[in-house]
């Protein structure tokens, strides 16, 4: 396992265990007998792309459901972090809080840039989502969260090697409803939230929900800007049209703008014998001077900002033909703007800054689908056709050292980066059946077949704004600014394969293998001297990931107490792997390593009475690269970035009535253990360890119309680090620098429903 204090974990988890079932209640309600205890609710999922319970999906799928998230605080996808098994999901440092980075069973995307996509898949209903600006979705009018650990490779083909995340939103209703809420808490927050659902005839449904969330920062730089801070308006509206008795017909709209100062940045480490440090410290700044390890300041003088825009809209039409046979088409675009400014390293002095960020990505998405039976409905398939076309442009300037007038040997770095643009043109066809050999054994099976295209122009500018130019005596015959193109393609087979037992009504058993695909790409850093290598513009290969799994899924004892269990073993191939070249500010990506991890996953729900419950998670893993390839600084048996060893969640649930209402309280506690922000050699740096508690006390009306709720997250103010990187052996920059998380913060929540 990554983590060394594995023991004292599991000593917290098991003394917290015991104080839980040490409590009053529930002692008292387990002396009432078995005929107290409550029953566990069925949850749905659709990770198949068919309606299904959790209890029969030969999956590792984590859902959590509106009330579930409501009562663990969770108001939007980087607060589920803590709490789920062998799953990270962090804000991207310095492009602001709603940049992310998700990464399950140490798998992800370890920068952000138009080039490489992300290893985890996340998709709004129907609708792939595929950059990470923008990706920290706030939770708005949700119907449920499924996490989908593992590669999909089937009916989730479009890059989810690692997995997916699926947000899935409330569809119209025919009910009269609406719903307000308002919060305000710590760091003058301010969040309204509204929905409602109006029938306009019997046949056409619409709902709207929109929300205002603002929230102060938590860090201060040395302009005195607060970092972290939250400024998002969003709107969504739903129009559902029942068309006929077998057609459905659902249109969406969305926008959001976020507005913030970017993410807060911590100072973790310096090397003074850095060239950019030594030019820093000669001009009379010395970086080891500002705030270290400091989670509330940072000595930052570059005043960062973040806008993003993004607007989506989608037609989905469900049409039933038959009683056996349907047919889905879903259509999708979206359109994303960000415009940025940030401090990556948290210093004074300009160690590494980018400036003047511009980004815009334009999405269309096709997707047409059966899902039928046969055989006297011993079969069930789905089977589809998926076309992908996205187009990005992105600039950024960026300085890497205090004063580029200092010659300082091994320094020399450009200023600018201009992608003009960046196209991916892709298609995919697939199927996937389940028969059910007896009336309790199915065996299923599922292929896909993809095809990605990206061409990709870039150019770049000097420090002093001028173009970069192609060197005298270019061998190619170029002259001029340096301006190039570069296209490649990748096709692959992906699939999935399990057999399902139902050993009793309670029981079900699957043992599964899968194969996930993440196209290649094309590197984004031009180079006037490498002409015989595409200046620079060299493709990288695709990265597949073979998993071996089984699982258990059980509701037991009564159906009070349900338990998961999944044993999992991964091979990852063709590693895309993000590395820094020494004296530039250069990063390339390249098909560096083999590596695999394995380890258990278990979630835990007891229902020891009506009106009391315990529930938990824990996650338990081991990653190790296996074989590198000639030139890359990695070790043979080092871990895999962001992927603790030992994680855990636990957490307690108790209803009373009260006042002619009930009250709600709700206690959690989650641990991460230790992890390394990055594998490469030079960059190597260990994240510590941390645990956060969290608690919600509610009170409802009898009439379930009104309710207040007091919460409190962090609650011990914990300093932690979410994520790291470092660049202490990378000349010029010489740092290591971290993305702090929130301390302690509490509120209330008024809430009415009608």
């Amino acid at each position: 396992m990554n983590e060394k204090d594995n023991s004292p974990a599991i000593f917290r988890i098991a003394t917290l265990w015991m104080f839980l079932l040490s409590l009053p209640t529930p002692v008292s309600v387990l002396a009432q007998g078995v005929q107290a205890q409550g029953v566990l609710e069925e949850v749905v999922v659709t990770a198949r792309k068919r309606t299904e319970s959790l209890q029969e999906t030969p999956l590792s799928v984590v859902a959590f459901g509106p009330d579930a998230l409501e009562a663990q605080n969770v108001s939007d996808l980087e607060q589920l972090s803590i709490k789920l098994p062998n799953v990270h999901i962090g804000a991207g440092g310095g492009m602001g809080a709603n940049n992310g980075n998700i990464i399950i069973r140490g798998l992800g995307a370890d920068r952000n840039a138009v080039n490489q996509e992300m290893a985890v898949a996340l998709y709004i209903d129907d609708a792939y989502y595929g950059r990470s600006d923008g990706s920290l979705l706030n939770l708005l009018d949700v119907e449920r969260i499924e996490v989908l650990r593992g590669p999909q490779g089937t009916l989730f083909g479009r890059n989810a090697t690692a997995g997916a995340v699926r947000y899935i939103t409330k569809k119209p209703s025919e009910d009269i409803e609406g719903r307000i809420q308002v919060t305000a808490g710590s760091d003058e927050r301010i969040d309204v939230k509204g929905s409602i659902n109006l029938p306009i005839s019997d046949t056409v449904v619409l709902r709207v929900s929109g929300a205002s969330l603002n929230q102060e920062g938590y860090q201060i730089n040395a302009l005195g800007q607060d970092l972290g801070d939250r400024g998002t308006n969003l709107i969504r509206g739903y129009l559902r049209w029942d068309a006929s008795q077998d057609i459905e017909v659902l249109i969406s709209l969305d926008y959001s703008d976020t507005d913030t100062n970017g993410s807060p940045n911590t100072l973790l480490g310096i090397n003074r014998a850095s060239p950019g440090v030594r030019q820093a410290i000669a001009a009379g700044q010395d970086p080891t001077d500002d705030p270290m390890n400091d989670t509330e300041r940072s000595g930052s003088t570059t005043r960062g900002f973040n806008d993003t825009q993004s607007f989506g809209a989608s037609a989905t039409i469900n049409w039933e033909l038959n009683d056996n046979l349907s047919v889905k088409s879903a259509t999708t675009y979206r359109d994303l703007d960000v415009s940025a400014q940030f401090d990556f390293d948290g210093a004074e002095p300009v160690l590494f800054e980018n400036h003047d960020v511009d980004r815009g990505t334009e999405v269309w998405s096709q997707e047409l689908q059966l899902n039928g039976t046969l055989f006297s409905s011993r079969l069930s398939y789905v089977a589809g056709f998926f076309y992908y076309n996205e187009e990005s442009n992105d600039s950024r300037i960026s300085a890497s050292i205090f004063n580029p007038g200092i010659p300082v040997p091994g320094a020399s770095i450009s200023g600018g980066r201009f992608t003009l643009p960046h196209e991916l043109e892709s298609y995919a066809v697939y199927g996937q059946g389940t028969y059910d050999l007896t009336d309790r054994l199915s065996i299923t099976g599922g292929i896909r077949w993809t095809w990605d295209e990206k061409t990709i122009t870039i150019t770049e500018t000097n420090f002093t704004g001028a173009p970069v130019r192609y060197r005298p005596n270019d061998p190619n015959g170029n002259v001029g600014p340096l301006i190039e193109t570069n296209d490649h393609s990748w096709s692959a087979v992906s699939g999935r394969a399990s057999l399902e037992f139902q050993a009793t009504d309670e029981i079900f058993l699957y043992a599964a293998y899968a194969r996930g695909f993440r196209a290649g790409g094309i590197n984004d850093r031009v180079r006037n001297n490498l002409p015989f290598n595409n200046y620079g513009l060299e493709p990288f290969d695709e990265e597949t990931v073979d998993l071996y799994e089984a699982g258990f899924r059980g509701d037991l004892l009564a159906n009070t107490l349900r338990l998961n269990v999944t044993l999992f073993y991964q091979e990852f191939s063709n590693l895309q792997f993000a590395r820094s070249i020494q004296g530039t500010n250069r990063t390339v990506v390249q098909s560096a390593a083999s590596a695999e991890a394995y380890g258990i996953e278990s979630e835990i729900i007891w229902a020891i009475s009506d009106n009391f419950r315990v529930d938990g998670n824990a996650g338990l893993m081991h990653t190790e690269i296996t074989k590198v390839e000639t030139g890359v600084p990695l070790n043979v048996g080092d871990h895999l970035a962001t992927a603790p060893g030992f994680k855990y969640n636990i957490g307690a649930e108790h209803s009373m009535d009260f006042a002619n209402g009930f009250i709600d309280t709700r206690l959690d506690y989650g641990w991460t253990g230790g992890f390394i922000g990055n594998p490469s050699i030079a960059n190597r740096f260990k994240v510590e360890s941390y645990g956060l508690l969290s608690a919600t006390l509610k009170y409802t009306t009898a009439s379930e119309r009104w309710s207040i709720a007091a919460y409190g997250n962090n609650l011990a103010d914990k300093d932690y680090i979410n994520q790291a990187l470092s660049l202490l052996s990378i000349a010029p920059f010489g740092y290591a620098q971290g993305v702090p998380g929130r301390g302690r913060e509490g509120g209330v929540k008024l809430e009415y429903n009608f």
